[in-house]
Protein backbone atom coordinates (compact mmCIF):
# COMPACT_ATOMS: atom_id res chain seq x y z
CA UNK A 1 0.00 0.00 0.00
CA UNK A 2 2.77 2.43 1.01
CA UNK A 3 4.51 1.84 -2.34
CA UNK A 4 1.81 3.84 -4.14
CA UNK A 5 2.49 7.33 -5.41
CA UNK A 6 -0.08 9.07 -3.22
CA UNK A 7 1.29 7.50 -0.07
CA UNK A 8 4.86 8.35 -0.97
CA UNK A 9 3.77 11.89 -1.80
CA UNK A 10 1.85 12.11 1.50
CA UNK A 11 4.74 10.67 3.52
CA UNK A 12 7.25 13.07 1.94
CA UNK A 13 5.03 16.08 2.69
CA UNK A 14 4.37 14.76 6.18
CA UNK A 15 8.09 14.34 6.88
CA UNK A 16 8.88 17.83 5.62
CA UNK A 17 6.11 19.49 7.66
CA UNK A 18 6.84 17.31 10.69
CA UNK A 19 10.51 18.31 10.57
CA UNK A 20 9.50 21.95 10.23
CA UNK A 21 7.10 21.74 13.19
CA UNK A 22 9.60 19.88 15.37
CA UNK A 23 12.31 22.40 14.52
CA UNK A 24 9.98 25.28 15.29
CA UNK A 25 8.91 23.63 18.55
CA UNK A 26 12.50 23.12 19.62
CA UNK A 27 13.32 26.75 18.86
CA UNK A 28 10.25 27.94 20.78
CA UNK A 29 11.10 25.84 23.86
CA UNK A 30 14.72 26.95 23.75
CA UNK A 31 13.68 30.60 23.36
CA UNK A 32 11.16 30.23 26.21
CA UNK A 33 13.82 28.74 28.46
CA UNK A 34 16.37 31.41 27.58
CA UNK A 35 13.80 34.16 28.17
CA UNK A 36 12.95 32.90 31.67
CA UNK A 37 16.57 32.35 32.60
CA UNK A 38 17.45 35.85 31.45
CA UNK A 39 14.52 37.26 33.46
CA UNK A 40 15.56 35.38 36.60
CA UNK A 41 19.16 36.45 36.21
CA UNK A 42 18.08 40.08 35.84
CA UNK A 43 15.94 39.82 38.98
CA UNK A 44 18.89 38.36 40.87
CA UNK A 45 21.14 41.14 39.58
CA UNK A 46 18.61 43.77 40.68
CA UNK A 47 18.19 42.15 44.11
CA UNK A 48 21.93 41.87 44.72
CA UNK A 49 22.44 45.47 43.57
CA UNK A 50 19.84 46.65 46.09
CA UNK A 51 21.02 44.58 49.07
CA UNK A 52 24.76 44.93 48.60
CA UNK A 53 25.06 48.69 49.45
CA UNK A 54 23.10 48.23 52.68
CA UNK A 55 25.39 45.45 53.83
CA UNK A 56 28.58 47.27 52.78
CA UNK A 57 27.49 50.37 54.77
CA UNK A 58 27.33 48.40 58.02
CA UNK A 59 30.19 49.52 60.23
CA UNK A 60 29.74 46.54 62.50
CA UNK A 61 29.71 43.41 60.30
CA UNK A 62 27.90 41.27 62.90
CA UNK A 63 25.40 38.53 62.36
CA UNK A 64 22.38 40.26 63.86
CA UNK A 65 22.68 43.37 61.73
CA UNK A 66 23.09 41.40 58.51
CA UNK A 67 20.28 39.00 59.45
CA UNK A 68 17.92 41.94 60.06
CA UNK A 69 18.57 43.24 56.53
CA UNK A 70 17.98 39.82 55.01
CA UNK A 71 14.80 39.25 57.06
CA UNK A 72 13.41 42.57 55.87
CA UNK A 73 13.72 41.39 52.26
CA UNK A 74 12.37 37.95 53.12
CA UNK A 75 9.22 39.56 54.51
CA UNK A 76 8.71 41.33 51.20
CA UNK A 77 8.09 37.88 49.59
CA UNK A 78 11.11 37.53 47.32
CA UNK A 79 11.48 34.04 45.80
CA UNK A 80 15.28 34.15 45.95
CA UNK A 81 17.27 32.72 48.88
CA UNK A 82 19.96 35.00 50.36
CA UNK A 83 23.21 33.87 52.01
CA UNK A 84 26.00 35.93 53.62
CA UNK A 85 29.33 34.06 54.02
CA UNK A 86 32.19 35.60 55.98
CA UNK A 87 35.87 35.31 55.22
CA UNK A 88 36.00 32.05 57.18
CA UNK A 89 33.59 30.41 54.71
CA UNK A 90 30.77 30.32 57.30
CA UNK A 91 27.16 31.30 56.61
CA UNK A 92 26.53 34.16 59.07
CA UNK A 93 23.09 35.18 57.80
CA UNK A 94 20.52 33.60 55.47
CA UNK A 95 16.87 33.60 54.50
CA UNK A 96 16.92 29.80 54.94
CA UNK A 97 17.81 27.54 57.83
CA UNK A 98 21.44 26.96 56.81
CA UNK A 99 23.04 29.32 59.37
CA UNK A 100 26.61 28.42 60.44
CA UNK A 101 26.92 26.01 57.46
CA UNK A 102 30.11 26.12 55.49
CA UNK A 103 29.75 27.91 52.17
CA UNK A 104 31.79 25.31 50.32
CA UNK A 105 29.13 22.72 51.27
CA UNK A 106 26.30 24.80 49.82
CA UNK A 107 27.76 26.43 46.74
CA UNK A 108 30.01 25.57 43.86
CA UNK A 109 33.68 26.15 44.59
CA UNK A 110 34.01 28.10 41.36
CA UNK A 111 31.57 30.73 42.67
CA UNK A 112 33.51 31.04 45.94
CA UNK A 113 36.81 31.48 44.15
CA UNK A 114 35.39 34.06 41.74
CA UNK A 115 33.88 36.08 44.59
CA UNK A 116 37.12 36.02 46.58
CA UNK A 117 38.85 37.22 43.43
CA UNK A 118 36.51 40.20 43.37
CA UNK A 119 34.31 39.01 40.53
CA UNK A 120 30.58 38.54 40.29
CA UNK A 121 29.48 35.30 38.66
CA UNK A 122 26.19 33.51 37.97
CA UNK A 123 25.76 29.81 37.18
CA UNK A 124 23.07 27.11 36.97
CA UNK A 125 23.79 24.16 39.23
CA UNK A 126 23.00 20.45 38.99
CA UNK A 127 20.27 20.81 41.61
CA UNK A 128 18.28 22.99 39.18
CA UNK A 129 19.07 26.32 40.87
CA UNK A 130 20.63 29.51 39.62
CA UNK A 131 23.32 30.84 41.97
CA UNK A 132 24.93 34.28 41.97
CA UNK A 133 27.99 35.23 44.02
CA UNK A 134 28.87 38.89 44.79
CA UNK A 135 31.95 39.93 46.81
CA UNK A 136 31.36 42.32 49.79
CA UNK A 137 33.99 45.09 50.38
CA UNK A 138 34.39 47.88 52.90
CA UNK A 139 36.98 50.45 52.07
CA UNK A 140 38.47 48.07 49.52
CA UNK A 141 38.71 45.37 52.13
CA UNK A 142 37.11 42.00 51.41
CA UNK A 143 34.55 41.28 54.17
CA UNK A 144 32.52 38.33 52.72
CA UNK A 145 30.28 37.04 49.93
CA UNK A 146 26.63 37.64 49.11
CA UNK A 147 24.97 34.58 47.51
CA UNK A 148 21.61 34.80 45.78
CA UNK A 149 19.97 31.45 44.88
CA UNK A 150 16.87 31.02 42.75
CA UNK A 151 15.02 27.63 42.55
CA UNK A 152 14.31 26.81 38.90
CA UNK A 153 11.80 23.96 39.50
CA UNK A 154 8.79 26.17 38.89
CA UNK A 155 10.31 27.45 35.67
CA UNK A 156 11.02 23.93 34.37
CA UNK A 157 7.51 22.78 35.29
CA UNK A 158 6.14 25.65 33.26
CA UNK A 159 8.59 24.79 30.48
CA UNK A 160 7.38 21.14 30.48
CA UNK A 161 3.75 22.26 30.23
CA UNK A 162 4.67 24.56 27.38
CA UNK A 163 6.51 21.70 25.61
CA UNK A 164 3.49 19.42 26.04
CA UNK A 165 1.23 22.08 24.53
CA UNK A 166 3.60 22.46 21.60
CA UNK A 167 3.70 18.65 21.09
CA UNK A 168 -0.10 18.51 21.09
CA UNK A 169 -0.20 21.33 18.57
CA UNK A 170 2.36 19.47 16.39
CA UNK A 171 0.33 16.24 16.54
CA UNK A 172 -2.92 18.02 15.64
CA UNK A 173 -1.30 20.02 12.85
CA UNK A 174 0.48 16.91 11.58
CA UNK A 175 -2.78 14.93 11.46
CA UNK A 176 -4.52 17.72 9.58
CA UNK A 177 -1.48 17.99 7.28
CA UNK A 178 -1.58 14.25 6.50
CA UNK A 179 -5.23 14.46 5.50
CA UNK A 180 -4.67 17.54 3.35
CA UNK A 181 -1.50 16.07 1.78
CA UNK A 182 -3.30 12.78 1.07
CA UNK A 183 -6.17 14.58 -0.67
CA UNK A 184 -3.75 16.68 -2.72
CA UNK A 185 -1.58 13.67 -3.56
CA UNK A 186 -4.63 11.66 -4.55
CA UNK A 187 -5.61 14.17 -7.21
CA UNK A 188 -2.10 13.94 -8.65
CA UNK A 189 -1.41 10.25 -8.17
CA UNK A 190 -4.69 8.67 -9.32
CA UNK A 191 -4.13 9.44 -13.02
CA UNK A 192 -0.52 8.26 -12.73
CA UNK A 193 -1.57 5.07 -10.94
CA UNK A 194 -4.21 4.47 -13.61
CA UNK A 195 -1.53 4.82 -16.30
CA UNK A 196 0.75 2.46 -14.32
CA UNK A 197 -1.99 -0.19 -14.15
CA UNK A 198 -2.62 0.15 -17.87
CA UNK A 199 1.11 -0.20 -18.53
CA UNK A 200 1.15 -3.44 -16.52
CA UNK A 201 -1.76 -4.72 -18.60
CA UNK A 202 0.15 -3.72 -21.72
CA UNK A 203 3.15 -5.73 -20.53
CA UNK A 204 0.84 -8.77 -20.44
CA UNK A 205 -0.20 -8.08 -24.03
CA UNK A 206 -3.54 -6.35 -23.28
CA UNK A 207 -3.73 -3.21 -25.41
CA UNK A 208 -7.51 -2.70 -25.25
CA UNK A 209 -7.49 -0.50 -22.12
CA UNK A 210 -7.51 3.28 -22.34
CA UNK A 211 -6.77 5.96 -19.74
CA UNK A 212 -9.61 8.36 -18.96
CA UNK A 213 -8.64 11.98 -19.64
CA UNK A 214 -9.99 13.99 -16.68
CA UNK A 215 -8.19 17.30 -17.10
CA UNK A 216 -6.47 19.54 -19.64
CA UNK A 217 -3.28 20.00 -17.65
CA UNK A 218 0.00 18.08 -17.94
CA UNK A 219 -1.61 14.96 -16.42
CA UNK A 220 -4.36 15.10 -19.06
CA UNK A 221 -1.75 15.51 -21.80
CA UNK A 222 0.07 12.50 -20.39
CA UNK A 223 -3.13 10.42 -20.53
CA UNK A 224 -3.82 11.43 -24.14
CA UNK A 225 -0.23 10.66 -25.13
CA UNK A 226 -0.46 7.29 -23.42
CA UNK A 227 -3.63 6.36 -25.34
CA UNK A 228 -1.98 7.37 -28.62
CA UNK A 229 1.12 5.38 -27.73
CA UNK A 230 -1.03 2.33 -26.90
CA UNK A 231 -2.69 2.39 -30.31
CA UNK A 232 0.58 2.69 -32.17
CA UNK A 233 2.31 0.12 -29.99
CA UNK A 234 -0.52 -2.38 -30.47
CA UNK A 235 -0.30 -2.02 -34.24
CA UNK A 236 3.50 -2.35 -34.29
CA UNK A 237 3.51 -5.34 -31.92
CA UNK A 238 0.88 -7.10 -34.01
CA UNK A 239 3.05 -6.64 -37.08
CA UNK A 240 6.17 -7.79 -35.24
CA UNK A 241 4.28 -10.75 -33.81
CA UNK A 242 3.16 -11.82 -37.28
CA UNK A 243 6.70 -11.64 -38.58
CA UNK A 244 8.02 -13.40 -35.50
CA UNK A 245 5.54 -16.26 -35.88
CA UNK A 246 6.38 -16.53 -39.53
CA UNK A 247 10.11 -16.67 -38.87
CA UNK A 248 9.77 -19.07 -35.91
CA UNK A 249 7.63 -21.41 -38.00
CA UNK A 250 10.12 -21.31 -40.84
CA UNK A 251 13.08 -21.87 -38.50
CA UNK A 252 11.37 -24.58 -36.44
CA UNK A 253 10.26 -26.64 -39.41
CA UNK A 254 13.17 -26.07 -41.77
CA UNK A 255 15.05 -29.16 -42.91
CA UNK A 256 18.31 -27.86 -41.47
CA UNK A 257 19.24 -27.29 -37.85
CA UNK A 258 19.78 -23.72 -36.70
CA UNK A 259 21.58 -22.47 -33.59
CA UNK A 260 22.19 -18.82 -32.66
CA UNK A 261 24.89 -18.05 -30.06
CA UNK A 262 26.18 -14.67 -28.85
CA UNK A 263 29.88 -13.93 -28.53
CA UNK A 264 29.71 -14.73 -24.80
CA UNK A 265 28.69 -18.27 -25.85
CA UNK A 266 25.16 -17.91 -24.53
CA UNK A 267 22.54 -19.77 -26.56
CA UNK A 268 19.91 -17.51 -28.12
CA UNK A 269 17.93 -20.05 -30.13
CA UNK A 270 18.00 -23.76 -30.99
CA UNK A 271 15.40 -25.28 -33.31
CA UNK A 272 14.05 -28.83 -33.10
CA UNK A 273 16.07 -30.08 -36.05
CA UNK A 274 19.31 -28.92 -34.44
CA UNK A 275 18.44 -30.69 -31.19
CA UNK A 276 17.67 -33.84 -33.13
CA UNK A 277 20.86 -33.73 -35.21
CA UNK A 278 23.06 -33.02 -32.17
CA UNK A 279 21.27 -35.63 -30.02
CA UNK A 280 20.05 -33.13 -27.43
CA UNK A 281 17.11 -33.30 -25.05
CA UNK A 282 14.24 -31.30 -26.58
CA UNK A 283 13.70 -29.48 -23.27
CA UNK A 284 17.33 -28.63 -22.64
CA UNK A 285 19.70 -26.09 -24.18
CA UNK A 286 22.99 -27.56 -22.99
CA UNK A 287 25.47 -24.72 -23.51
CA UNK A 288 28.58 -26.80 -22.77
CA UNK A 289 27.39 -29.63 -25.02
CA UNK A 290 26.74 -27.33 -27.98
CA UNK A 291 29.98 -25.40 -27.45
CA UNK A 292 31.90 -28.67 -27.42
CA UNK A 293 30.20 -30.18 -30.46
CA UNK A 294 30.45 -27.03 -32.58
CA UNK A 295 33.86 -26.02 -31.16
CA UNK A 296 32.55 -22.49 -30.54
CA UNK A 297 35.54 -21.52 -28.37
CA UNK A 298 38.00 -22.14 -31.19
CA UNK A 299 35.86 -20.30 -33.75
CA UNK A 300 35.44 -17.19 -31.58
CA UNK A 301 39.09 -17.12 -30.46
CA UNK A 302 40.29 -17.44 -34.06
CA UNK A 303 38.25 -14.35 -35.12
CA UNK A 304 37.37 -16.21 -38.32
CA UNK A 305 33.61 -16.11 -37.92
CA UNK A 306 32.73 -17.33 -41.42
CA UNK A 307 33.36 -20.91 -42.44
CA UNK A 308 32.24 -24.48 -43.12
CA UNK A 309 33.24 -27.69 -41.42
CA UNK A 310 32.02 -31.27 -41.08
CA UNK A 311 31.55 -33.15 -37.82
CA UNK A 312 30.38 -36.70 -37.06
CA UNK A 313 27.95 -37.57 -34.24
CA UNK A 314 26.73 -41.14 -33.71
CA UNK A 315 27.66 -42.13 -37.29
CA UNK A 316 25.79 -39.08 -38.62
CA UNK A 317 27.85 -36.70 -40.76
CA UNK A 318 26.86 -33.05 -40.29
CA UNK A 319 27.93 -30.04 -42.33
CA UNK A 320 28.19 -26.89 -40.22
CA UNK A 321 27.95 -23.52 -41.96
CA UNK A 322 28.53 -20.55 -39.66
CA UNK A 323 28.62 -16.79 -40.05
CA UNK A 324 28.20 -13.78 -37.72
CA UNK A 325 25.12 -11.64 -37.19
CA UNK A 326 25.29 -7.94 -36.29
CA UNK A 327 23.38 -5.32 -34.33
CA UNK A 328 22.00 -2.01 -35.58
CA UNK A 329 25.48 -0.47 -35.28
CA UNK A 330 26.92 -3.13 -37.61
CA UNK A 331 28.85 -4.69 -34.73
CA UNK A 332 29.25 -8.47 -34.70
CA UNK A 333 27.37 -9.77 -31.66
CA UNK A 334 26.97 -13.50 -32.29
CA UNK A 335 27.13 -16.51 -34.59
CA UNK A 336 24.50 -18.43 -36.53
CA UNK A 337 25.17 -22.12 -37.18
CA UNK A 338 23.26 -23.92 -39.94
CA UNK A 339 23.49 -27.70 -39.53
CA UNK A 340 22.80 -30.02 -42.49
CA UNK A 341 22.68 -33.80 -42.37
CA UNK A 342 24.89 -34.94 -45.25
CA UNK A 343 25.17 -38.55 -44.08
CA UNK A 344 23.23 -40.00 -47.00
CA UNK A 345 24.99 -37.91 -49.62
CA UNK A 346 28.37 -38.78 -48.08
CA UNK A 347 27.45 -42.45 -47.94
CA UNK A 348 26.15 -42.37 -51.50
CA UNK A 349 29.30 -40.65 -52.68
CA UNK A 350 31.41 -43.17 -50.77
CA UNK A 351 29.32 -46.04 -52.12
CA UNK A 352 29.59 -44.65 -55.65
CA UNK A 353 33.35 -44.50 -55.38
CA UNK A 354 33.52 -47.96 -53.81
CA UNK A 355 31.09 -49.30 -56.41
CA UNK A 356 33.15 -47.97 -59.30
CA UNK A 357 36.32 -49.30 -57.70
CA UNK A 358 34.77 -52.72 -57.03
CA UNK A 359 33.25 -53.05 -60.50
CA UNK A 360 36.55 -52.00 -62.03
CA UNK A 361 38.39 -54.53 -59.89
CA UNK A 362 35.90 -57.32 -60.53
CA UNK A 363 36.03 -56.76 -64.31
CA UNK A 364 39.76 -56.27 -64.39
CA UNK A 365 40.57 -59.78 -63.12
CA UNK A 366 38.60 -61.81 -65.72
CA UNK A 367 39.52 -59.39 -68.50
CA UNK A 368 43.17 -59.76 -67.63
CA UNK A 369 42.84 -63.53 -67.69
CA UNK A 370 40.93 -63.51 -70.99
CA UNK A 371 43.46 -61.08 -72.49
CA UNK A 372 46.45 -63.11 -71.34
CA UNK A 373 45.15 -66.49 -72.52
CA UNK A 374 43.84 -65.16 -75.83
CA UNK A 375 47.15 -63.43 -76.64
CA UNK A 376 48.98 -66.62 -75.74
CA UNK A 377 46.79 -68.63 -78.11
CA UNK A 378 47.29 -66.08 -80.90
CA UNK A 379 51.03 -65.76 -80.59
CA UNK A 380 51.94 -69.41 -79.95
CA UNK A 381 51.08 -72.74 -81.54
CA UNK A 382 49.78 -75.21 -78.94
CA UNK A 383 48.37 -78.69 -79.23
CA UNK A 384 44.65 -79.29 -78.87
CA UNK A 385 44.78 -80.23 -75.18
CA UNK A 386 46.50 -77.01 -74.07
CA UNK A 387 44.31 -74.94 -76.40
CA UNK A 388 41.21 -76.53 -74.94
CA UNK A 389 42.48 -75.82 -71.42
CA UNK A 390 43.12 -72.17 -72.26
CA UNK A 391 39.72 -71.82 -73.91
CA UNK A 392 38.07 -73.36 -70.85
CA UNK A 393 39.70 -70.69 -68.66
CA UNK A 394 38.55 -67.96 -71.06
CA UNK A 395 35.03 -69.38 -71.03
CA UNK A 396 35.01 -69.55 -67.19
CA UNK A 397 36.16 -65.96 -66.92
CA UNK A 398 33.57 -64.90 -69.49
CA UNK A 399 30.86 -66.66 -67.45
CA UNK A 400 32.10 -64.88 -64.36
CA UNK A 401 31.82 -61.53 -66.19
CA UNK A 402 28.36 -62.52 -67.38
CA UNK A 403 27.23 -63.26 -63.80
CA UNK A 404 28.68 -59.98 -62.64
CA UNK A 405 26.95 -57.99 -65.38
CA UNK A 406 23.69 -59.86 -64.73
CA UNK A 407 23.84 -59.09 -61.01
CA UNK A 408 24.68 -55.46 -61.69
CA UNK A 409 21.79 -55.19 -64.13
CA UNK A 410 19.42 -56.71 -61.59
CA UNK A 411 20.56 -54.29 -58.87
CA UNK A 412 20.22 -51.42 -61.31
CA UNK A 413 16.65 -52.48 -62.01
CA UNK A 414 15.93 -52.58 -58.27
CA UNK A 415 17.38 -49.08 -57.83
CA UNK A 416 15.37 -47.74 -60.75
CA UNK A 417 12.22 -49.61 -59.63
CA UNK A 418 12.13 -51.42 -62.97
CA UNK A 419 11.89 -54.86 -61.38
CA UNK A 420 8.27 -56.01 -61.13
CA UNK A 421 7.07 -58.41 -58.45
CA UNK A 422 5.06 -61.31 -59.91
CA UNK A 423 3.34 -62.77 -56.88
CA UNK A 424 1.09 -65.80 -56.85
CA UNK A 425 0.19 -68.53 -54.38
CA UNK A 426 2.96 -71.16 -54.15
CA UNK A 427 3.97 -73.93 -51.79
CA UNK A 428 7.07 -73.16 -49.74
CA UNK A 429 7.81 -76.89 -49.28
CA UNK A 430 7.83 -77.52 -53.01
CA UNK A 431 10.10 -74.50 -53.55
CA UNK A 432 12.65 -75.55 -50.92
CA UNK A 433 12.60 -79.23 -52.00
CA UNK A 434 13.24 -78.14 -55.59
CA UNK A 435 16.17 -75.95 -54.48
CA UNK A 436 17.65 -78.78 -52.38
CA UNK A 437 17.44 -81.08 -55.37
CA UNK A 438 19.39 -78.56 -57.49
CA UNK A 439 22.05 -78.08 -54.80
CA UNK A 440 22.29 -81.76 -53.79
CA UNK A 441 25.35 -82.53 -55.95
CA UNK A 442 27.20 -79.62 -54.39
CA UNK A 443 26.67 -80.44 -50.70
CA UNK A 444 27.12 -84.19 -51.34
CA UNK A 445 30.57 -83.42 -52.77
CA UNK A 446 31.46 -81.97 -49.34
CA UNK A 447 29.74 -84.82 -47.47
CA UNK A 448 27.52 -82.28 -45.74
CA UNK A 449 24.27 -83.14 -43.97
CA UNK A 450 21.29 -80.98 -44.97
CA UNK A 451 18.06 -81.31 -42.96
CA UNK A 452 14.72 -79.73 -43.89
CA UNK A 453 12.07 -79.58 -41.14
CA UNK A 454 8.53 -78.26 -41.55
CA UNK A 455 6.67 -77.06 -38.42
CA UNK A 456 3.29 -76.07 -39.89
CA UNK A 457 0.49 -77.58 -41.92
CA UNK A 458 -0.47 -74.75 -44.29
CA UNK A 459 2.64 -73.98 -46.35
CA UNK A 460 0.93 -72.04 -49.12
CA UNK A 461 2.09 -68.43 -49.39
CA UNK A 462 1.87 -65.50 -51.74
CA UNK A 463 5.27 -64.64 -53.23
CA UNK A 464 7.31 -64.29 -56.43
CA UNK A 465 8.49 -67.85 -57.01
CA UNK A 466 11.54 -67.06 -59.16
CA UNK A 467 12.84 -64.25 -56.98
CA UNK A 468 12.34 -66.14 -53.69
CA UNK A 469 14.09 -69.12 -55.31
CA UNK A 470 17.00 -66.79 -56.04
CA UNK A 471 17.06 -65.65 -52.41
CA UNK A 472 16.97 -69.12 -50.87
CA UNK A 473 19.54 -70.47 -53.35
CA UNK A 474 21.85 -67.60 -52.39
CA UNK A 475 21.39 -68.30 -48.68
CA UNK A 476 21.85 -72.09 -49.03
CA UNK A 477 24.79 -71.69 -51.43
CA UNK A 478 26.56 -69.48 -48.88
CA UNK A 479 25.80 -72.00 -46.13
CA UNK A 480 27.22 -74.84 -48.22
CA UNK A 481 30.15 -72.76 -49.41
CA UNK A 482 31.28 -71.56 -45.98
CA UNK A 483 30.60 -74.80 -44.07
CA UNK A 484 33.42 -77.30 -43.84
CA UNK A 485 33.18 -80.87 -45.13
CA UNK A 486 30.84 -83.12 -43.14
CA UNK A 487 29.19 -80.01 -41.74
CA UNK A 488 25.50 -79.79 -40.86
CA UNK A 489 22.94 -77.41 -42.37
CA UNK A 490 19.40 -77.23 -40.94
CA UNK A 491 16.47 -75.61 -42.72
CA UNK A 492 13.39 -74.80 -40.60
CA UNK A 493 10.03 -73.72 -42.06
CA UNK A 494 7.55 -72.28 -39.54
CA UNK A 495 5.21 -69.33 -39.13
CA UNK A 496 4.77 -66.50 -36.67
CA UNK A 497 1.53 -64.59 -36.70
CA UNK A 498 1.24 -63.31 -40.29
CA UNK A 499 4.67 -64.27 -41.63
CA UNK A 500 6.48 -67.40 -42.78
CA UNK A 501 9.85 -68.02 -41.15
CA UNK A 502 12.57 -69.75 -43.19
CA UNK A 503 15.66 -70.28 -41.02
CA UNK A 504 18.91 -71.69 -42.44
CA UNK A 505 21.37 -72.62 -39.69
CA UNK A 506 24.88 -73.95 -40.38
CA UNK A 507 27.91 -74.77 -38.24
CA UNK A 508 30.37 -73.22 -40.66
CA UNK A 509 33.10 -70.65 -40.23
CA UNK A 510 30.68 -67.85 -39.21
CA UNK A 511 31.01 -64.10 -39.67
CA UNK A 512 33.01 -61.76 -37.40
CA UNK A 513 30.81 -59.36 -35.43
CA UNK A 514 32.40 -56.27 -36.98
CA UNK A 515 31.42 -57.50 -40.47
CA UNK A 516 27.75 -58.25 -39.75
CA UNK A 517 26.60 -54.63 -40.16
CA UNK A 518 28.17 -54.50 -43.64
CA UNK A 519 27.02 -57.91 -44.84
CA UNK A 520 24.32 -56.52 -47.16
CA UNK A 521 26.59 -53.88 -48.74
CA UNK A 522 27.30 -54.33 -52.40
CA UNK A 523 30.62 -56.02 -53.20
CA UNK A 524 31.28 -56.50 -49.49
CA UNK A 525 33.12 -59.71 -48.69
CA UNK A 526 34.12 -60.92 -45.25
CA UNK A 527 37.16 -62.68 -46.70
CA UNK A 528 37.71 -61.12 -50.09
CA UNK A 529 40.40 -63.53 -51.30
CA UNK A 530 38.50 -66.71 -50.32
CA UNK A 531 35.17 -65.34 -51.59
CA UNK A 532 36.56 -64.41 -54.97
CA UNK A 533 38.32 -67.77 -55.22
CA UNK A 534 34.93 -69.44 -54.63
CA UNK A 535 33.42 -67.48 -57.50
CA UNK A 536 31.33 -64.96 -55.60
CA UNK A 537 30.68 -61.45 -56.89
CA UNK A 538 29.83 -59.91 -53.53
CA UNK A 539 26.38 -58.94 -54.79
CA UNK A 540 24.32 -61.99 -53.83
CA UNK A 541 23.21 -60.88 -50.37
CA UNK A 542 22.57 -57.31 -51.59
CA UNK A 543 20.26 -58.70 -54.29
CA UNK A 544 18.58 -61.02 -51.77
CA UNK A 545 17.96 -58.09 -49.42
CA UNK A 546 16.39 -56.06 -52.27
CA UNK A 547 14.08 -58.98 -53.11
CA UNK A 548 13.04 -59.35 -49.44
CA UNK A 549 12.28 -55.63 -49.26
CA UNK A 550 10.22 -56.01 -52.43
CA UNK A 551 8.13 -58.64 -50.59
CA UNK A 552 7.80 -56.37 -47.49
CA UNK A 553 9.79 -58.97 -45.62
CA UNK A 554 12.86 -59.05 -43.39
CA UNK A 555 16.27 -60.58 -43.91
CA UNK A 556 18.22 -61.13 -40.70
CA UNK A 557 21.64 -62.74 -40.33
CA UNK A 558 22.96 -63.85 -36.94
CA UNK A 559 26.41 -65.31 -36.61
CA UNK A 560 29.12 -66.25 -34.15
CA UNK A 561 32.61 -66.44 -35.62
CA UNK A 562 33.96 -70.01 -35.93
CA UNK A 563 30.66 -71.42 -34.59
CA UNK A 564 28.11 -70.88 -37.34
CA UNK A 565 25.56 -68.63 -39.02
CA UNK A 566 21.78 -68.37 -38.96
CA UNK A 567 19.93 -66.68 -41.82
CA UNK A 568 16.30 -65.77 -41.06
CA UNK A 569 13.81 -64.88 -43.79
CA UNK A 570 10.47 -63.38 -42.74
CA UNK A 571 7.96 -63.30 -45.61
CA UNK A 572 4.36 -62.08 -45.15
CA UNK A 573 1.74 -64.77 -45.81
CA UNK A 574 -0.28 -62.32 -47.86
CA UNK A 575 1.24 -59.36 -49.68
CA UNK A 576 -0.82 -56.22 -50.13
CA UNK A 577 -0.62 -55.43 -53.80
Amino acid sequence: MFNSIKWRFTIIYFILIFIALITAGIFIVQAFEEYHLDSIEKKMDDLSSEILPKIENLEDFNTNSIQNIIDSYKRLGFEEDLYIINTDDVVVATSTENVNERGSNLFDLKLLISAKSGKEETMITDIRTMDKSVPIYLNDKFRGILFVRYNLDAMYITLSKTTLIIVRVIVIVTGITIIICFLIAKTISEPIEDISKKILLMSDGNFSNRVEVKSTDEIGDLAMTFNLLTDKLQYNINEVFKEKNKMETIIEYMNDGLIAIDLNKNIIHVNSKARCLLGMDSKLNDVKYINKKLDVDAIISSNELIGIKNIEINETILKIDYLPFKDEEDTEIGLVFVITDITESEKLDRMRKEFVANVSHELKTPLTSIKSYSETLINDDYDNEITKKFLTVINTEADRMTRLVRDLLQLSNFDASFSNRKTEFNDWVILIDTILLKLKPIYLMKNQEVNFNVHLEDTIGEFDYDKMEQVIINVLSNAIKYTQEKGVINIELSDDDRVFLIEVHDNGIGIPEEDLKHIFNRFYRVDKARSRKRGGTGLGLAIAKEIMDMHNGEFIIESIFNEGTKAILKVPKRINL
